[in-house]
């Protein structure tokens, strides 16, 4: 039974890791340049001008680009774009980013452009607001990950949902998960994320399916719930009454059928055994699949 569990979790994962596009590491080292943000604000925040860009490139480079940053001030939004591409190819970027951040309010906006050097067309135009200073980090992964999704012709994760759940709720599977909302689609961590949910024993089978949006694409997890237990059986059971049996073990009729709490039910009833001085006791357990995804559990001892 185990032995057939595996090759549930392996085979799944393998032929998911196939078909799902590779992730961003695995692409060509692409270089993205980023130059020093203006800074339209206090004198006291000029600092932003290399902390955000810096912040920038760091998560650029969690992301997989080969990020890096350029001290030239002179770029600006207004800069020529004729001009930045030969600043491109000096610096032996693919892309380069800049921008301005304002500040008003106590809020803080991040205005960005993007340009591909060998690309015949327009920069492309990035935004994210950051609610004070102490928020800052959130708002530079968010923009960071915008970048990416444009580099590595990726889609951005608009919604992960989960499908075919009857007993399980949404919010406990989506709980066990890693991956989130607003991450670009990486094929390993939904690989882990299949194998999470299968380790919570509650499903036969677990699929995972992206859906394209038009900004965007949604990930869906497919789920076919294990059937729940009608009776608790004990075959050859002399030494105690069963209802001492049912008291002692966690495994309940109603729930969900879970290998991994029944195989701990057997060793509860092993203890009790041994407590009679049944030490050489041997207890295993089959599963009997009934109509309606219901099933028995006997254990034999």
């Amino acid at each position: 039974m185990s032995i057939k569990g595996l090759k549930r979790i392996v085979l799944p994962t393998v032929l998911l890791m196939l078909l799902l596009p590779v992730s961003a590491g695995a692409e060509n080292n692409i270089k993205v340049g980023v130059f020093p943000f203006a800074v339209h604000a206090d004198k006291k925040m000029d600092y932003l001008q290399e902390k955000i860009p810096l912040m920038v490139i760091d998560h650029l480079k969690k992301e997989g680009a080969e990020a890096f940053y350029i001290d030239d001030p002179s770029v600006t939004l207004d800069t020529d774009a004729g001009k930045l591409k030969k600043a491109g190819i000096k610096y032996g970027a693919d892309y380069l980013v800049y921008g301005s951040i304002f500040s008003a309010g106590g809020r803080l906006s991040i205005d960005t452009r993007m340009i591909g050097v060998y690309e015949d067309k327009v920069a492309d135009t990035f935004y994210s607001e950051a609610k004070g200073l102490e928020n800052l980090l959130g708002a530079s992964k968010e923009l960071a990950k915008k970048l990416s999704s444009k580099i590595f012709r990726k889609k951005i994760i608009l919604s992960v949902e989960v499908q075919g759940n009857k007993r399980i709720e949404s919010d406990a599977i989506l709980r066990t998960i890693e991956t989130r909302v607003q991450d670009i689609v990486n094929s390993d961590l939904l690989s882990s994320d299949l194998s999470r949910i299968y380790k919570m024993g509650y499903f036969e089978d677990v699929r995972v399916v992206q859906e394209k949006l038009d900004t965007g694409v949604k990930i869906i997890f497919k789920v076919e719930e294990k059937p729940s237990v009608r009776k608790i059986l004990f075959e050859k059971n002399h030494v105690y009454e069963d209802e001492k049996l049912r008291e002692a073990i966690h495994t309940s009729t109603g729930s969900i059928l879970n290998i991994f709490k029944i195989k701990e039910d057997v060793k509860r009833i092993e203890q009790l055994y041994k407590t009679k001085n049944y030490h050489n006791c041997e207890i295993s357990y089959k599963v009997k699949p009934l109509k309606h995804n219901q099933a028995d559990i006997v254990f034999q001892i």
